[in-house]
C-alpha cells in the first residue's frame, strides 16, 4: 500500500505541473515564486522604510498564508468543474478511483497533502524568503552611512541566523496554511452531510470569535512559540482526517429551479438576446447566487478596515476614509467578474449564432448590474463606520465607480473568461499588479493630504480628473477585450 500511495503522490505531483504547463507554459509558470519573491521582499521592505516592525510584516506572511490556505481547500472538491471548463475532456487523478480500484478517501487525503506541499513550496516559501534583507538586518548586516556595508564580525553564526529566521518563517506559514486548507476542506466536508450553510456560517463566525478572544489569533499569527505551533498543525491534521471520514462522496447539491424573475430586468435593460439575463441567471444558480459579489465586498472591507487602523498606527495620520475605501473597495471589481465567469467558458458560445464581442459586452453590463451596487453596498458600510465630510464622501464615491470600471477593464483584458487561472501566469500577474498599482498607489498617497494639511487649491479638480480618466481607460480596456480575445479564439 505504501508503494501504491508513492506512486499517486509522484502522479498528482505531475498533473498539477502538466495542469500549470497546459495553462500558461512551463516555463512561464516556472518564474511564478520569483514574482512572489519580488512582490513579498519590495513589500516588505517598503514597510520596512516606513517604520513598520520587522514582527509586524512577518504577522502579515502568516495572515496571507492562512488566508490563502481557506481558498485552497477548495481545490479537491470544486477544481474538477473548473477544470473541465478551462481544458474540456480531461480525466483527474482524483476522480480515477470511480472507474479504478482506488479507495476515494485515502486518494483525496494524499490529494491535499500534495496542495500542501505543492503551494507551501510554490507560494508560501517565496513569501518567507521575501523576509530575508529584513532578518539580515536583524541579524546586524546592513549599511553605515549609506555607503559601506555593515557586516557582523561572526558572519557564518550571522548567515545561520538569516537562514534559520527565514526558514523558521516558512514552517510557521505554512502550518497556518495548512491549517486554512483543513478548515475549508471540513466545511465542505460537512455540507455533503447536509449541513445548512447558515450552520456552517455560524460555525465560523464562532470559531473566529473564539480565537480572538481567547488570544489563540494572535499566539497564532506572532509565531516563535514552539507550542503554539504543534497545536496549529495538531488542529489542521485533526481537522484534515475528520473531513476525509465525513466527506460523502456520492453528495450531489440537489437541482434548482429558478422562475423568470430575470425576465422582466431583460425587458428593462434591452437584452435582446438574452446574454446578460444568461450571465445573472447563471450567478444565482451557482452556490451563493446573487449575494455572493455582496459577500467578497464585505470580506473586502473588513480587511480594508482592519489595514486602516495599521496604516494610521504607522504614520499616525488617518487617510480621508472616502477616499481611502473609494480607491480600494473597487478592487471588488476582479472577484465580481470571476463570479460572471466562474460556471461559464468561452467554449459554450463558439457553437451558437453568437459573437464572441458581444458574450464580453454582456458581462460588462451584468458587471454593472450586480458589480457596482455590491461595492457600493460596502462602501455605505464603511462611511457608517468611518464618517467623514460630504465632499470626501462623494469624491470616495465617484472614485469607487472610476476604478471599478478601471479594474474591470484590466482584469477582463488580460484575463479574458479565466480571471482566477491567470493569477498563475506570472506575465499577466505582474502586468495586473502594476496596473493595480498605477491607480491605487496615488490614490491612497492622496487619501492622506488633508489630515496632513497638504490640500493645494487645485487638488479637488485633479482628483475629480484623475478619477475620470482612469474610469475612460478602464471602459476602453473593457470595450477592446471582446474584439482582443475573439481574435484570439479565431487564431486558436
Amino acid at each position: 500500500m505504501a508503494s501504491l500511495d508513492r506512486v499517486l503522490l509522484a502522479t498528482l505531483w505531475r498533473e498539477e505541473w502538466r495542469l500549470h504547463a497546459r495553462l500558461f507554459g512551463g516555463g512561464r509558470f516556472a518564474v511564478l515564486p520569483l514574482v512572489v519573491l519580488a512582490m513579498s521582499t519590495v513589500g516588505g521592505l517598503g514597510l520596512a522604510v516606513v517604520g513598520t516592525d520587522p514582527a509586524t510584516i512577518e504577522r502579515g506572511i502568516r495572515g496571507l498564508a492562512l488566508l490563502f490556505g481557506l481558498y485552497a481547500g477548495t481545490a479537491a472538491f470544486v477544481g474538477g468543474d473548473r477544470t473541465d471548463d478551462l481544458f474540456d475532456d480531461v480525466s483527474l487523478v482524483l476522480s480515477t478511483s470511480e472507474t479504478l480500484p482506488l479507495d476515494r478517501t485515502r486518494t483525496l487525503g494524499l490529494f491535499l497533502l500534495k496542495d500542501a506541499a505543492f503551494y507551501a513550496v510554490v507560494f508560501v516559501l517565496p513569501m518567507a524568503v521575501g523576509t530575508a534583507p529584513l532578518a539580515a538586518s536583524a541579524a546586524g548586516f546592513g549599511l553605515v552611512d549609506g555607503t559601506v556595508a555593515a557586516v557582523p564580525a561572526p558572519v557564518g553564526a550571522a548567515l545561520f541566523a538569516v537562514v534559520a529566521a527565514v526558514g523558521l518563517l516558512w514552517v510557521e506559514a505554512t502550518v497556518l496554511f495548512a491549517l486554512g486548507m483543513s478548515l475549508t476542506v471540513a466545511a465542505i466536508a460537512a455540507r455533503t452531510r447536509g449541513i445548512p450553510r447558515l450552520g456552517l456560517v455560524a460555525g465560523a463566525v464562532a470559531l473566529a470569535a473564539l480565537a480572538w478572544v481567547t488570544g489563540a489569533a494572535r499566539l497564532a499569527l506572532g509565531g516563535g512559540s514552539l507550542a503554539v505551533g504543534a497545536a496549529a498543525l495538531a488542529l489542521a491534521l485533526l481537522m484534515a482526517a475528520g473531513a476525509l471520514v465525513v466527506h460523502d462522496p456520492t453528495h450531489r447539491p440537489p437541482m434548482r429551479r429558478s422562475n423568470a424573475r430575470l425576465g422582466a430586468l431583460a425587458d428593462r435593460i434591452g437584452d435582446a438576446d438574452g446574454l446578460v439575463v444568461k450571465s445573472l441567471l447563471d450567478l444565482s444558480r451557482s452556490r451563493g447566487g446573487l449575494w455572493k459579489p455582496v459577500v467578497s465586498a464585505g470580506i473586502l472591507l473588513a480587511v480594508v478596515a482592519g489595514l486602516l487602523g495599521l496604516v494610521e498606527t504607522i504614520v499616525a495620520v488617518r487617510p480621508a476614509p472616502g477616499a481611502f475605501f473609494g480607491a480600494v473597495l473597487a478592487l471588488s471589481a476582479f472577484t465580481t467578474y470571476n463570479w460572471l465567469t466562474s460556471v461559464d467558458a468561452l467554449a459554450t458560445y463558439e457553437i451558437l449564432p453568437v459573437a464572441l464581442p458581444a458574450v464580453f459586452r454582456a458581462k460588462r453590463r451584468a458587471f454593472a448590474v450586480v458589480g457596482i451596487p455590491a461595492a457600493h453596498s460596502a462602501y455605505a458600510v464603511a462611511l457608517l463606520l468611518y464618517p467623514t465630510t460630504l465632499g470626501d464622501a462623494a469624491l470616495g464615491a465617484l472614485w469607487l465607480v472610476a476604478a471599478s470600471a478601471y479594474f474591470f477593464g484590466v482584469t477582463v483584458y488580460l484575463a479574458g473568461f479565466d480571471p482566477n487561472e491567470f493569477l498563475f501566469d506570472p506575465a499577466r500577474f505582474g502586468a495586473f499588479g502594476a496596473a493595480v498599482a498605477l491607480v491605487v498607489v496615488p490614490a491612497l498617497l492622496g487619501s492622506f493630504l488633508p489630515a496632513a494639511g497638504m490640500v493645494p487649491t487645485w487638488a479637488p479638480a485633479a482628483a475629480v480628473g484623475g478619477a475620470l480618466a482612469v474610469g475612460v481607460a478602464g471602459v476602453l480596456l473593457a470595450v477592446r477585450a471582446g474584439p482582443r480575445w475573439a481574435e484570439r479564439a479565431r487564431a486558436a
